[in-house]
């Protein structure tokens, strides 16, 4: 049992969410439910692209016509495979990142890779972080999608500390970091757990939801506050 503290108006700002309904046939070969997705302006209409993981896919959902429009078959083999993609994000048709837990590739809308390299691992092309301390971490629950901000050309991605979540210093380190292009430098951002996360344990809501937009960064921990930190400062 836990005691409960009613909100305090003042400190929340109130939103209304505007729901449209849309019912798609679906194919064969073709998900049902995504835990990796997004939504994409493609030719003046609204995508949903998923990540099939069953087959290893993008599957492309136009909205406009409510009916998919493609899928692009990964490649599970050789070089710039990748696969159990934990997240991606889609720029244009020849820019999707996809990252999994041991690679980060950048491929098009065909599946063909322009650049693959390992992460979380000493033999990378990445630069500026200590893989035997921090790792960067898609889970595979989608919970801090990766977001591509093309003004800066930095790829803003998770991170995680390796270790116990039990040890307070787990706490300490960043929580997301940013890949500037073209040189694959790892800037870690100052971002951290508040200090309640270094003295107590709050079990499965000790992993933070991230969400990259614009020149924003939000972060969802145990609680039902939004933190928003502005990217520059």
């Amino acid at each position: 049992m836990s005691k409960y503290y009613p909100p305090v108006a003042s400190d929340y700002s109130h939103c209304q969410l505007d729901t449209l309904a849309q019912y798609l046939q679906l194919p064969p070969d073709y998900g049902s439910m995504y835990i990796a997705c997004q939504y994409a302006r493609i030719a003046d209409e609204d995508f949903i692209i998923g990540y099939n993981f069953m087959y290893n896919q993008l599957e492309f959902w136009n909205l406009n016509q409510v009916k998919p429009i493609k899928r692009t078959r990964l490649t599970k083999e050789g070089p710039g495979s990748i696969s159990e993609v934990g997240s991606f994000y889609y720029h244009h048709a020849d820019t999707i990142f996809m990252i999994s837990q041991y690679a980060l590739n950048i491929t098009n809308a065909n599946g063909q890779s322009s650049f693959s390299t390992r992460i979380n691992q000493s033999n990378t092309a990445l630069r500026g972080i200590d893989f035997d301390a921090l790792q960067i971490y898609p889970d595979l629950m989608h919970s801090a999608p990766v977001y591509y901000n093309a003004a800066e050309k930095a790829l803003y991605v998770p991170i995680k500390p390796f270790g116990s979540e039990f040890n307070k210093s787990y706490c300490t380190n960043p929580i997301c970091a940013r890949i500037l292009l073209p040189d694959y430098e790892v800037e870690l951002l100052p971002i951290y757990y508040p200090e309640a996360y270094q003295s107590k344990w709050f079990g499965m809501m000790d992993k933070p939801n991230i969400t990259f937009w614009a020149k924003k960064l939000y972060l969802i921990l145990n609680s039902a506050r939004i933190f928003m930190f502005m990217i520059k400062t």
